[in-house]
């Protein structure tokens, strides 16, 4: 209203601070697409909720055998069961923990990320290694069912720091840090 000129400069002030003061310590909840959230009014406070599962049906026809002259048995393998918490709090601060339940239950991702500069973010936590594009890459966004062999090269997710950004518009990402080399 205020930029068409249809109210003036004190009065949207005014209702500026109307709408902060009775959106005051109110919290909103819904879905943004298929993830649950919870969120401040003043959108410096958000947290979503996420899940994903893969699994793999390997089915024979009856009396098939393997080489050894055992029979293949037909197998249902949950490969993927995690669920996941994103946070962020006062709009620079993101916060990350997903577990994977599948099988026997492990963290996969537990790491605080500071934003106030986006050329520059500090991580810290377990997190992938900025190593392999392939590694980075989710495996809901890899083309095949498996990586590649020449992905087990590459190390995967470690406990450690690291200082990445973006710059040139999102043209050129980079990131680098300390890990212990243990693993996951």
């Amino acid at each position: 209203l205020k930029d068409k000129g249809q109210i003036t400069e004190e009065k949207y002030q005014e209702l500026k601070a109307r709408a902060k003061k009775e959106g005051a310590g109110k919290i909103l909840a819904g879905f943004d697409g298929l993830t649950p959230y919870i969120k401040s009014v003043d959108g410096q406070h958000r947290i979503d909720f996420h899940g994903r599962i893969n699994f793999d049906l390997r089915a024979y026809e009856d009396d098939t055998r393997n080489l050894n002259g055992t029979d293949q048995a037909t197998n249902f393998l949950v490969r993927r069961a995690r669920m996941s918490i994103d946070a962020t709090l006062f709009k620079y601060l993101d916060l990350k923990v997903e577990g994977n339940f599948a099988g026997t239950t492990n963290l996969t991702d537990g790491y605080i990320d500071l934003k106030y500069f986006p050329e520059a973010r500090l991580r810290a936590g377990q997190f992938k290694i900025p190593f392999s594009f392939e590694e980075l890459t989710s495996s809901r966004f890899i083309d095949f069912v498996e990586r590649s062999v020449v992905n087990n090269l590459s190390p995967g997710r470690d406990l450690g720091a690291m200082v990445h950004g973006k710059r040139l518009g999102g043209m050129v990402e980079y990131g680098g840090g300390i890990f212990n080399g243990r693993g996951q």
